[in-house]
């Protein structure tokens, strides 16, 4: 069964340039890096996952960057393919995972 829904899902995920880390992911080996994604509208600038530290950088229009630390790399996917993630970002990250920098400590 989930090979059939990673095969499903093979022609979009190719076309936001996950699919390539995806199999793995999915089967919990874990690959780093995975590829980084810039936001072209909204408070989010750009994320990036590593996922051997299961950390996650948010850098914000603003000049704020964020590191959250014990994030899982399915979080990182899901903030990637919202349609919203800004509203994802506010709902399931900010205040749920420990910041490892704060803003005043990072470079923007």
């Amino acid at each position: 069964m989930k090979k059939m829904i990673l095969g499903g899902m093979a022609v979009w995920l190719a076309a936001l340039g996950v699919y390539g880390w995806l199999p793995n992911l999915v089967a919990g080996r874990g690959v780093a890096p995975i590829p980084a994604v810039a936001f072209p509208f909204g408070p989010l600038r750009a994320a990036e996952y590593n996922s051997a530290a299961r950390r996650l950088t948010v850098a914000f229009r603003s000049g704020h960057v964020y590191v959250y630390e014990n994030v899982s790399a399915g979080v990182f996917l899901a903030l990637r393919l919202a349609p919203s993630p800004g509203g994802y970002f506010n709902r399931r990250i900010r205040g749920r995972f420990p910041i490892a920098v704060r803003p005043e400590a990072a470079q923007p």
